[in-house]
């Protein structure tokens, strides 16, 4: 049962840490995919997927 708990724990502690990571890599990758540094000449740009 301890082991339990303790995986139980463990697993909640990553759920966590990934969130936190998600939320950041969103914070600074949306708006730039979006163009608001377009004005300073960084863009994503759109290139055909080939399969």
């Amino acid at each position: 049962m301890l082991f339990m708990a303790d995986l139980s724990r463990a697993s909640y502690t990553k759920m966590c840490q990934n969130l936190v990571w998600a939320t950041g890599y969103n914070i600074v990758a949306v708006p730039l995919a979006a163009g608001v540094l377009a004005f300073a000449g960084i863009v994503l740009s759109r290139q055909p997927v080939r399969c």
